[in-house]
């Protein structure tokens, strides 16, 4: 059995740790101890799970029963030597289970040239996307429970699965909602020029989609503007937030371009949004329903040079926001960026986003790419062994339910993002190591300690308290 361990900060390593008999009751119960800054992210896994062909983790998720869920492209691989389930004539796609500490495959379902994207509903059920269109698999990922492609010849590139059955996908520009039993409900063009995620709300009965609109002209010149819309599962508008023109923009010179990246249900029942801003001249400075109306306090929460976007240029950065569902009243948001080192003027740099989720205390889990630096990069470890020198990161970042204390902000270098997934205490992020890559990552507990082929898949899971 694996050991899981406990969260710790780093000065405080003399301390005891928990005692071995204890460990596992405390995994499937409660961590006693209240959520608190470390530089030291302690995983009960870190590994690579790839073979010879290019494999990448792109989409992950935890079960309710605590097993994890990973979704992505293994060509010829099949992890734990297990013989595949294929489904849908199988293909490089694939749907892998591994136990809550990671140390076993648990099942491999094949499905589709690769999976975008996956959710896990309260009831076990999987929603898959890919070529494939749209399928929502048993708990065990052995049979489909249904399955449909909006338009033939056309993946979904995101897909949603509320906690009623119903599915939301995402299709080249068009929303498609389904009920529990899979019979197509509508289906909508959301509009704008780029439509990247969507999310379903079974307890407000809601769709959720975000992007960005090109609204070139007038004082901005050219400008991307942000959008974040709500529906009905009939396609009906309930209310939109951002989205405004250019005019509104530029008459308050607001003209970073701002995109919406990533949306999602978190665990707390809340509406989570992702977007980005070429700057910090944004937007995202006003109440998204009203672009007179400045941002502060509780609202926009601002502690250090890491989360105020000052003496920025163009470069990409991050502003993330809790909404209430069914109204879209933003409750809390705060800015994010990377920073270049003092000696070259603690300048602004480029930090993205590409996964965000919320535990059930409202702890924010963000994911994404980073240029140097994010805050006291060199400091940070897994498991005590250094992350490695910078080669631009993939970073997981966790806050505090307030927004006001950063517990986890660890980068692995030369990767590409995948997802990041939260349940019950146990949480996730899959990516993927990149070509040309000669720096190791680190690996705990692994079931494969090196890669074969770069790209190859890598994944982590640790406990949160």
């Amino acid at each position: 059995m694996v050991r899981i361990l406990r969260w710790q900060i780093a000065c405080l390593a003399t301390l005891p740790l928990i005692p071995y008999s204890l460990q596992s009751s405390i995994a499937e119960t409660k961590l006693l101890a209240a959520a608190v800054p470390t530089n030291n992210l302690q995983v009960s896994t870190a590994t690579y799970l790839g073979g010879a062909g290019e494999d990448r983790v792109t989409a992950t998720d935890v079960a309710p029963d605590k097993t994890v869920v990973l979704g992505g492209t293994w060509k010829g691989f099949n992890p734990g030597n297990l013989t595949p389930i294929n489904l849908l004539a199988g293909g490089d796609g694939a749907v892998i289970r591994l136990n809550t500490s990671g140390s076993q495959v648990i099942s491999v379902t094949r499905l589709g040239s690769t999976i975008n994207d996956l959710e896990v509903s309260n009831d076990g059920k999987i929603a898959v996307c890919g070529d494939f269109g749209v399928a929502v698999l048993n708990p065990q990922a052995n049979q489909i429970i249904w399955q449909k492609q909006p338009v033939a010849g056309r993946a979904v590139s995101r897909c949603s699965i509320g906690n009623d059955g119903a599915v939301a996908a995402l299709s080249e520009g068009f929303v498609y909602t389904y009920d529990n039993t899979g019979k197509a409900i509508a289906n909508w063009k959301v509009g704008g020029n780029q439509q990247n995620d969507v999310a379903i709300d079974g307890a407000s009965g809601s769709v959720f989609t975000t992007g960005f609109k090109q609204d070139d002209g007038y004082k901005c010149s050219q400008l991307q503007i942000a959008f974040l819309n709500s529906y009905n599962y009939s396609g009906q508008l309930k209310w939109q937030r951002f989205n405004w023109n250019k005019t509104q923009a530029g008459d308050l010179s607001l003209c970073a371009d701002t995109r919406g990246q990533r949306i999602s249900m978190g665990r707390d029942g809340k509406l989570y949004f992702a977007g980005e801003s070429s700057g910090g001249n944004t937007i995202y400075q006003r109440d998204p329903g009203n672009i007179t109306q400045q941002l502060g306090g509780d609202r926009l929460i601002s502690t250090d040079a890491y989360n105020t976007p000052y003496n920025t240029s163009s470069n990409w950065i991050i502003w993330y926001g809790r909404f209430t569902p069914s109204t879209g009243t933003l409750e809390r948001s705060q800015f994010l960026l990377a920073r270049l080192p003092a000696e070259k003027g603690n300048k602004g740099n480029t930090i993205r986003a590409r996964a965000i989720t919320a535990d059930e205390k409202g702890q924010v889990y963000l994911s994404g790419t980073s240029a140097c630096c994010i805050a006291n990069r060199d400091a940070q470890r897994i498991n005590g062994q250094p992350v490695g020198a910078y080669t631009g990161d993939t970073y997981i970042l966790v806050t505090s339910a307030d927004f006001k204390q950063r517990l986890v902000w660890t980068p692995f270098p030369g990767t590409t993002p995948g997802s990041i997934a939260v349940r019950q205490g146990v949480a996730v992020v899959g990516m993927s190591q990149n070509a040309n890559q000669t720096q190791p990552l680190v690996t705990v507990n692994p079931l494969q300690s090196k890669p074969v082929t770069l790209p190859d898949a890598y994944f982590a899971i640790w406990l949160q308290p």
